[in-house]
């Protein structure tokens, strides 16, 4: 629960943020590894 509030404070920051298109990019490819971890059970 404390992970999923984490990562959607990550995606209002990229909203606001200048490079959205970038960074959206970055976090893609972190939500995969973090669904990813979560599935393996890490």
């Amino acid at each position: 629960m404390h992970s999923k509030w984490f990562t959607n404070s990550l995606v209002l920051l990229f909203l606001f943020s200048g490079d959205y298109e970038k960074h959206f990019k970055v976090y893609n490819s972190f939500t995969l590894r973090n669904n990813f971890n979560s599935f393996t059970g890490s």
